[in-house]
This record gives structure tokens, C-alpha cells and sequence, in this order.
């Protein structure tokens, strides 16, 4: 009974594992006769020990934490405390008239947030000799973020958070700002976004060669969208590719170009070599030897899943497939796997290669191809496929290759899609260059679990007083490596509160 209820238990975990609430989790089954082709009995043996080594693995349940106690508030936070006391009519006891005594106090908690502008004046008084009436002198002042601008580096930053990771138009963050009390155009938040930008190039140019290098030493990944671009005011427009580049450690960068087509990755790479993962475009299939391409899992999955939902049952089989190659994925992720070359490859092995075997055979299937027509869904996932298997299946070759898709880097794209939706077109080829720059730094940032706006505050600070040769210190994975992190984001949080504290406004 014991074993019996054991391998109930793991065929439980198991399905949990591939047939979760996400849409592409379906049920895997194979039988006789699922198979079009002769190989069928000694694929099903090496399937069904694939499957039997994946059900080993128990992956725990969601469980929603019932817990009515009331969670205690980030403690960091500055505080203002406020005491309710008893009149003192009503302190009186109503049995005997003795004034009641203090005994203790219940506090509750709640936050809160302070949504206004204030005015920073910068004093720098000046000295002279009375004496000869002469030799004025005046104190020094820390060098602005920006000369003549009207924000400060705390502004700057805000502004910056909400255009590019918020998608806030100009015209929304002028509503935004005036309900706060500034009075700022969106003439006046473009062009300082644009400032703070080419205030910010120097470390976008050593973050860029840092996110590419990764090539050379891991994988990097590259996807693209459009973007409708404007020439000022005039009507109409052009559209425009936005290139998202990513590496496996989270470094972000994007760009744009007028096309798509080899220029852009073989400018962007120059002479570095390694490995390069995409969507299988023809615009990186032609990057010299030393690029070696990697395909994406996910896409190939969708193909097939296109078909089945146009209602074509013989889809279900390799979609199924690729469930399963996607569930050992994240069996290596819970095993803690994912970062140790050697065991990932040595899992790849014992369980996805035989799933690529079955894969590839049923691909191959020429009874396949005559029974469905010739320019339908599947047929277009199947030619995908073929044309892709190579850079597909590496990373059953490769410890390296952390990720079977390029689905990060989709995911990293969105937040230009999110932003399309909201500020629709890029005013022009400069503007375009300098939203690309400052999202590039607040992505890596997010990536990076990283605060954009503490990074913002304390690096455009620092920018023009940071030599060349050190730059790579104000990036966003130099700048959260360095030993000060910790100090820096504790000092931003002890200067919030004394700010807070000293302000003096009307409630």
C-alpha cells in the first residue's frame, strides 16, 4: 500500500506540473496507433522512461495562506505616529466618578503617501573686504544635475520612472504634476528627458558593450517590434523597429532602426562570437561562423497550437511534446539545476533528448504530410520546424543555454508594446533614441531587482564626475555590485525622512 500510495502521490505531482491553470499545459498522453510511423514501439520505451524519471520530481502545490493577522509595514519607512486620547469629561469612571488612568494603547498601522512638490532653494552667500571694498568671494555649490534646467535630480528621476516604466504620456504626467502642484509643460518634460538623457550617454555606451559581451561567455538574446515614428508635427509617419537585446544576467538594451535586416545585428555585434538566440528571422541567419544561433521552443509551440485551435487533432501530439520539454525546464529550476552546465546538460540528456527523438520522427513523418493539406497551420508549423531544428534542439548540446526559449526577451519587449499603447509614436528619430536610452537603464534595473529610482537619483549625480576608465561603477550591474549598495539605498531612505520631516506645508 505504501508504494502504491507513493507513485499515486508523484503521478499527482506530476500532473500538477504539466497540466497547471496556463493554456498551454494540456494533458500528455500517448498510446498505439498516436504515432504515425514504424519506429512507434521503441520511441513509446524511450518516451515512457523520459516521463518515468520527470514524475520522480514533486513539485508543491499553491496554497493560499489564510492569515487574518494584519502583515507589519516595511519598517525602513519614515513614520508619523498620531495619538487619540480621552477628553477629559469622559475619563471619569460612571460607577464611582475616580478618573480612569492610562493603562496601555492599541496601535494600527496604514500607509500612507505624500504627493507634493516643494521648491529647493540654493543658498551661496558671498563675501567681501570692507576694508578695500573689494575681493568678493562666494561659497561653492555642488555642480546641477543639469545647468538651467527647472528639476532636480529627485524630479528628474520620477519623471523618467513614470514615461518609460509607467508609459505615462507627457500630456498625462502635465495633469499628473499640476494636481501636485507644478505648474510643468510637456514641452518642459520632453526636453528634460531628452537632457537627462545626453547627460546619461557615456554610461549607456559601457552598459551596452556589457550587456553585448555577454555573447562571448553565455547567450544573448535579441527580438524586435514597430513603432510608429513622426517627423514633428507633421502627419502620417514611418514605422520603425525597436530591437530589445538581453542577456541571461538581466542587462537590457534597446535601440532603434529604420529596417530589419542583417545590419543591425552584425553592427551591433561587431567581432564578437557566441551564442545568439531569436526567433529564427532571416536578418541572423547570415553572422559569420562564430555566431551560433539558438532557436525558440515557444515558437515552435505556438505554431502548433495555432493549429489545434483551428481544430486540427494531429497537432496534439508534438504540442504535447513541447509541454513536456518546457515542464523539464522547470523540474531543472526546482531542482536548482539551472546555473550547473554539467547537471543541466546531464538532465537534458536523460529526459528531453528522448522527447526529441519522438519529435523529430513524427516531423519526419512523410504519411503526415500527405494526409493534411499543404498550406494549413500545421504544415506551416511542421516546415518551422524542420528549417529550425538545429538552433532548436542545442541547447541539448549546451549547459550553457539556460533557456529553451526566448521568451524573456519578449517579455522584456512588452514594456515597449505597453508603451506604444499609451504615448502611440515616437515624436521623432532623436526622441526615439533617448526613450530607448533611458528604458534601457530602468529595465536593467527591474531585471537587475534594482530601484530605478534610487540608480537614477545617485548615478546622474556622479556621471561627470566619474572618470572614463571607471564608468562601468555607475551602470546598473556595476552600480548594484558595488559594496555600498546597502549605504547608498539606506542614506536615500534616511534623507526622504528627514525631508519629510522638515517640510512644512498646508494638509
Amino acid at each position: 500500500m505504501g508504494e502504491v500510495a507513493r507513485l499515486q502521490r508523484d503521478n499527482s505531482a506530476l500532473r500538477r506540473m504539466l497540466f497547471g491553470r496556463r493554456s498551454e499545459r494540456t494533458k500528455f498522453v500517448i498510446g498505439p496507433g498516436m504515432l504515425p510511423f514504424a519506429e512507434f514501439e521503441e520511441l513509446k520505451v524511450d518516451l515512457e522512461r523520459a516521463t518515468a524519471q520527470a514524475k520522480q520530481v514533486e513539485i508543491a502545490t499553491h496554497t493560499r495562506n489564510v492569515n487574518t493577522r494584519r502583515s507589519e509595514l516595511p519598517a525602513h519607512l519614515p513614520r508619523e505616529r498620531v495619538e487619540h486620547t480621552l477628553p477629559e469629561a469622559e475619563r471619569a469612571c460612571p460607577e464611582c466618578g475616580t478618573t480612569r488612568q492610562e493603562i496601555g494603547e492599541d496601535v494600527t498601522q496604514e500607509l500612507e503617501r505624500l504627493e507634493i512638490c516643494f521648491v529647493r532653494e540654493i543658498a551661496q552667500k558671498k563675501y567681501a573686504c570692507r576694508a578695500c571694498q573689494g575681493h568678493v568671494v562666494k561659497a561653492k555649490a555642488p555642480g546641477r544635475v543639469l545647468e538651467k534646467c527647472l528639476l532636480g535630480p529627485a524630479f528628474l528621476a520620477q519623471v523618467a520612472f513614470d514615461r518609460f516604466a509607467n508609459h505615462m504620456p507627457y500630456a498625462r504626467l502635465e495633469r499628473k504634476y499640476a494636481v501636485e502642484g507644478a505648474d510643468l509643460s510637456r514641452s518642459v518634460l520632453c526636453s528634460s528627458m531628452a537632457r537627462l538623457a545626453g547627460h546619461l550617454k557615456p554610461v549607456f555606451a559601457v552598459h551596452t558593450d556589457e550587456t553585448i559581451d555577454a555573447i562571448t561567455t553565455s547567450v544573448l538574446q535579441v527580438d524586435d517590434t514597430e513603432v510608429l515614428q513622426r517627423n514633428g508635427n507633421s502627419p502620417g509617419g514611418r514605422k520603425v523597429h525597436v530591437w530589445a537585446w538581453r542577456n541571461q544576467d538581466g542587462g537590457v538594451v534597446f535601440h532603434v532602426t529604420a529596417e530589419r535586416n542583417q545590419d543591425t545585428p552584425r553592427r551591433m555585434l561587431g567581432a564578437r562570437t557566441g551564442l545568439l538566440q531569436g526567433d529564427g528571422h532571416d536578418c541572423y541567419k547570415k553572422l559569420g561562423d562564430g555566431v551560433v544561433l539558438l532557436g525558440c521552443m515557444a515558437h515552435a509551440r505556438r505554431k502548433f497550437e495555432a493549429a489545434l485551435k483551428g481544430g486540427n487533432t494531429l497537432a496534439r501530439e508534438p504540442f504535447e511534446w513541447m509541454n513536456m520539454l518546457f515542464a523539464i525546464e522547470r523540474e531543472a529550476k526546482a531542482l536548482g539545476i539551472s546555473d550547473d552546465e554539467a547537471r543541466l546538460l546531464e538532465h537534458r540528456r536523460a529526459k528531453s533528448v528522448p522527447i526529441l527523438t519522438a519529435l523529430r520522427a513524427w516531423i519526419d513523418d512523410a504519411s503526415l504530410r500527405q494526409i493534411d493539406l499543404p498550406q494549413s497551420p500545421l504544415m506551416d508549423a511542421v516546415g518551422y520546424c524542420r528549417n529550425q531544428w538545429v538552433p532548436l534542439t542545442r541547447f541539448a548540446e549546451n549547459g550553457r543555454i539556460r533557456e529553451i526559449s526566448n521568451n524573456a526577451c519578449e517579455n522584456t519587449l512588452r514594456n515597449v508594446v505597453l508603451g506604444r499603447k499609451n504615448w502611440l509614436f515616437f515624436g521623432n528619430e532623436d526622441g526615439a533614441e533617448n526613450s530607448m536610452l533611458l528604458l534601457s537603464l530602468i529595465q536593467s534595473c527591474r531585471e537587475l531587482g534594482i530601484n530605478p529610482l534610487a540608480y537614477l537619483r545617485d548615478v546622474m549625480s556622479r556621471v561627470h564626475e566619474t572618470e572614463p576608465d571607471r564608468m562601468h561603477e555607475l551602470t546598473p550591474r556595476g552600480w548594484r555590485s558595488a559594496a555600498d549598495h546597502d549605504a547608498k539605498i539606506a542614506a536615500a531612505r534616511r534623507d526622504l525622512a528627514e525631508l519629510v520631516a522638515r517640510l512644512q506645508f498646508d494638509a
